[in-house]
């Protein structure tokens, strides 16, 4: 799983902790992240791998290295431009993988190149819009059309 906007670490400890082999986490500013990471117990199987830069240079990066993720989470500070991301995001999800971004509910319904929006899902005033490489990926073990 790729974590963009790590923030303090807990989306991908999250992941790890349900059965995720593998965990990016990309945080500008890393020093919370590092020290939650230092408080947890060794993971014997999950390997948890930091990148301390900007987003969208990271995940240029990775798209550039071929690596692919089942699952990307996106939670932007608001009021970041995220073009550069959305034209990357297919580039790092693998076939069946799903794109998570969280937003605003008061926000319009964003678009990613090469990408479809599969669900979205409101929790209080947050919204969490799925996308995959078309309508046939399935949320939560179910088909999520709109």
């Amino acid at each position: 799983m790729l974590d963009l906007y790590a923030g303090s670490g807990a989306v991908g400890i999250e992941a790890v902790s349900r059965g995720a082999a593998r965990a990016v986490l990309v945080e500008k500013d890393a020093g919370v992240l590092r020290k939650n990471l230092g408080r947890l117990p060794p993971a014997e199987e999950a390997e948890i791998v930091i990148l301390e830069e900007d987003a969208a240079r990271a995940l240029a990066g990775l798209a550039s290295t071929g690596v692919r993720f089942d699952l990307v989470f996106c939670d932007p500070p608001y009021g970041t431009p995220q073009e550069r991301l959305r034209a990357l995001a297919a580039d790092v999800l693998s076939p069946e993988g799903i794109f998570v971004l969280q937003g605003d509910r008061f926000e319009e319904t964003p678009s990613l190149a090469r990408l479809t929006l599969i669900d979205r899902r409101e929790y209080g005033r947050n919204v969490f819009f799925f996308f995959g490489r078309d309508a046939s990926v399935r949320v939560s073990g179910r088909s999520a059309p709109l």
